[in-house]
């Protein structure tokens, strides 16, 4: 491996992977986590298309065939204990150090080229407004293959804190309690099976100091739960082209506070441009790579985010969705974020995605997956009543259809892949 080699990463979180990504910068490279979800085509393609040099099958991952790409299970690596004297290495902190890449909200993964400087400075503005310090531990219940996990070793760092590192099947509940955490990021998913057990949500939100909300929005109602167990939750704004996060709200927030996503942390810059958010600032990432070049869109100085939002009289964001995401049926436009947020306040609703079908009358119409708490049926009927009573009855769904079995749960929804469900289900009803 030679200094601005790309090295992907491929496998579960673990000691092994934090060490290996450590290992791949100390090296002057580029460490390329890979999602642990993707089949051995797009891996094959990726790497191709940004020229990864070196993959490290980490020890729990499948086994990949990527054509001219050097494969090291990482058996070899980590095989034989050693010793070695700890030196200091000095990296520039304009040197890039990673490539992560982002889920694919609106199409195929980018691969965002992130320097240390980048990652410092994301460091820094979470770790001073969450009091992150020396002696403190954060939970990494969030894959390595995404920026919100990456962004966990660099607080620790930084702070001279503590990474702790569940086991394969660990809950969030058990490995709190066996690491002594005393920081930890959930998506909205992660947090609503914590509070499906009462005595361990009063436990957890006596002993950590805070818990970082990111990945999706946060629906009203489980914030109202929330605050019945006293959980020292931060709601946050993020991406992956801004190393992670941009806002977020203070410690002690109130729940009207947490309805927003919060002020920007130092470091970085916001405005709304004809409703959508552009940001800029130190964790702003070198752009997009691509074969050998890098690009970044730019629009003046700011980077267009493709989010719909807006600031409240005091400074905090408020998202609205996705601007590529927005569709129109019968002249009215349908952001899908409402109508998910809608979905989100029922009773039993975990989780909403809302996509469209073609409609020859009004061009398109909204049609929603839901999942439901266990013990829950699917009733299309009742879940449309109660929306009319929350939603333009141009927005309510004309299908509501059951949660697929065995779906990952992501950081962000895979809309493309949502809608070519959709399509593929709803062309045999047609």
């Amino acid at each position: 491996v030679t200094p601005g080699d790309k090295v992907a990463l491929l496998g579960p979180n673990s000691l092994e992977y934090v060490v290996a990504f450590w290992a791949v910068l100390r090296l002057n490279a580029v460490a390329c986590p890979l999602s642990t979800r993707w089949p051995e085509t797009m891996v094959h393609d990726t790497a191709c298309r940004i020229g990864i040099t070196l993959l490290i099958q980490l020890t729990g991952a499948a086994n990949m065939n990527i054509g001219d790409t050097t494969v090291i299970p990482s058996a070899k690596l980590f095989g034989k204990a050693g010793s070695a004297t700890v030196t200091t290495h000095r990296v520039h902190l304009n040197q890039p150090v990673s490539i992560v890449f982002t889920s694919g909200s609106s199409g195929l993964p980018k691969a965002a080229l992130h320097s240390l400087g980048n990652h410092i400075a994301g460091a820094e503005g979470v770790n001073k407004r969450l009091r992150f310090t020396a002696g403190d531990s954060w939970l990494l219940s969030l894959p390595l293959y995404h920026v919100g996990g990456l962004a966990i070793l660099f607080r620790a760092a930084l702070a001279g804190a503590t990474v702790a590192i569940p086991e394969q099947k660990q809950s969030i509940v058990e490995a709190v309690r066996a690491l002594d955490v005393s920081h930890l990021s959930l998506v909205p998913t992660q947090l609503r099976r914590l509070l499906r057990d009462a005595d361990a949500a009063h436990s957890i939100g006596k002993q950590v100091k805070a818990i970082l909300m990111g990945g999706a929005p946060l629906p009203e109602r489980l914030v109202r739960e929330v605050q019945e167990y006293a959980l020292p939750l931060v709601n946050s704004y993020g991406l992956t082209e801004m190393t992670a996060t941009v806002t977020c709200t203070s410690l002690n927030s109130e729940a009207g506070d947490l309805s927003t996503c919060g002020r920007p942390l130092a470091g970085r810059e916001l405005r709304i441009v004809e409703g959508e958010v552009h940001v800029r600032g130190d964790t702003l990432f070198a752009g997009y790579v691509e074969n050998d070049s890098v690009r970044c869109p730019l629009r003046n100085g700011w980077f267009p985010t493709g989010d719909m939002g807006e600031l409240d009289a005091d400074g905090n964001l408020r998202i609205h969705g996705r601007r590529d995401n927005m569709f129109i049926s019968g002249g009215e436009n349908i952001h899908p974020e409402t109508i998910e947020a809608a979905l989100l306040q029922l009773p039993d609703v975990t989780e909403a995605v809302v996509v469209r079908r073609p409609d020859k009358e009004y061009g398109h119409r909204p049609v929603a997956f839901v999942r439901l708490e266990p013990s829950a049926e699917l009733e299309p009927d009742r879940l449309r009543a109660e929306l009319r009573d929350r939603l333009p009855g141009f927005m309510v769904p004309d299908e509501i259809l059951p949660w697929p079995k065995d779906t990952p749960i992501g950081m962000k929804i895979d809309r493309p892949r949502w809608q070519e469900l959709a399509d593929k289900l709803l062309s045999w009803t047609d």
